[in-house]
């Protein structure tokens, strides 16, 4: 039935719609007081009815519905249509997730674009979901703040298997972005909730790595890993290896060399079988590996600079440890690397290095960056590789005056001991 220009909507659109609008709700700032008056302060509903609407529970009137999306600057028609195929594209983007074959995810794109021609609300937000799911695992884009807000409570509305995988979105922004160890590790319940993915199993390796659970570790890896060579997936078996140099030099539990052997190995045989975002990630590992636990900067830097080239995002996961390599071979970064950062999107310590490059800031600035802007987010994100970066930052201050700038060092040092 239509009323006043509204099209009718099936009880199960109403569930989702109620969720969302919960969502979009508070993504404005807006009280549920403030939702239910019009623009003529004509009240669209009660709170109680508001309240309900925005747990799920089915409502009759279609109109307030309406009225309250029109309320948050959209409108809505049903499409069934598009209901009927949800289920076959959420499968679709599950199944890209597992086997990451790049031309399925150009495939997903062009089939979610095909589909939504539509800006109503719900599929509008239903689309932008689909295609930041591809674009971020094809490091194409990176979440903002608000966007990374938006998709920790879309996850908890949408339905099975595109929750998980807005899940497998939020926490892989964490660990790559945030930077947080209490809030990586504060996803290990929900992530076990769905560990049957083989998507979320990589996640929780993560996590079990970041707790320094290792026995643990060691039996997951290579379940993981027997379960990706039995259903022949090439990519995620890079991931696997990449993840085992990761770890090789922290668990002393294989040796080190014969990682990166096997995983350049890998790469050698299977390079044009592999997708390049993937291949570019295990790059990332044999850079951060010479980095760290070989301590090779002179082949740490130039693998990050041939990742930075080809992929300038990489620059907010990986920029510390790039610009750290520059300084330990005292030479200057490259300038189009430095003017690819935008420092909307960088951190406060990626923010350090623009600061340190692309100003004329004297070694007693940024001793004071360090120790007044830094600090207290060091010492909330608790990452040790994080914290070594800037414990060399103050050697290399130091190397300038030892005496004058031993004070400082030492306040800072004293933080961590």
């Amino acid at each position: 039935m239509k009323i006043a220009g509204f099209t009718s909507i099936s009880d199960d659109n109403k569930r989702t719609l109620g969720l969302f609008i919960k969502i979009e709700r508070e993504s404005q700032g807006l009280s549920q007081k403030e939702l239910i008056n019009d623009a003529d302060q004509k009240q669209i509903c009660s709170v109680s009815t508001l309240h309900r609407i925005e747990t799920g529970q089915i409502i009759k009137d279609d109109v307030i519905y309406h009225e309250l999306i029109q309320r948050l600057g959209y409108s809505f028609q049903e499409n069934a249509r598009l209901d009927k195929v949800l289920p076959d594209l959420n499968q679709q983007c599950l199944h890209y997730f597992e086997t990451l074959d790049l031309s399925e995810a150009e495939m997903i794109l062009d089939r979610v674009h095909a589909l939504f021609k539509t800006s109503s609300f719900y599929y509008n937000q239903l689309k932008q979901c689909y295609l930041d799911l591809i674009h971020i695992s094809l490091n194409k884009e990176k979440l903002s703040d608000s966007k990374y807000k938006w998709y920790r409570m879309m996850r908890n509305v949408v339905p099975s298997p595109l929750n998980v995988l807005l899940l497998h979105l939020c926490f892989c922004h964490s660990m790559n972005y945030l930077q947080s160890l209490n809030e990586i590790i504060s996803y290990e319940k929900e992530l076990k909730f769905c560990d049957h993915y083989l998507i979320i199993k990589f996640d929780l390796l993560y996590v079990l790595k970041y707790k320094g659970n290792y026995g643990k570790l060691i039996e997951f890896i290579n379940e993981v890993r027997e379960e990706c060579e039995k259903k022949n997936l090439p990519n995620q078996q890079l991931k696997c290896l990449a993840f085992l140099v990761g770890i090789a030099c922290i668990i002393n539990a294989f040796d080190i060399h014969s990682a990166i052997c096997e995983l350049e190995k890998f790469i050698m045989e299977n390079k044009n079988k592999l997708n390049p975002e993937i291949l570019n990630n295990g790059y990332y590992t044999l850079a951060m590996t010479y980095y760290e636990d070989l301590r090779n900067y002179t082949k740490a830097l130039e693998m990050f600079q041939s990742l930075l080239v080809l992929n300038p995002l990489k620059i907010y996961s990986c920029g510390l440890f790039y610009f750290t390599c520059c300084d330990y071979l005292k030479i200057e970064p490259d300038s189009k690397i430095l003017k690819s950062i935008d420092t909307k999107q960088a951190n406060l310590f990626l923010q350090y290095f623009i600061y340190k490059y692309s100003s004329k800031s004297t070694m007693k600035d940024l001793g004071n960056y360090i120790n007044k802007t830094l600090l207290p987010e060091l010492k909330k994100v608790k990452k040790p590789m994080i914290i070594s970066v800037f414990k060399k930052q103050w050697g290399f201050i130091l190397e300038k005056d030892h005496n004058k700038y031993y004070k400082p060092f030492y306040d800072f040092m004293r933080e961590f001991e």
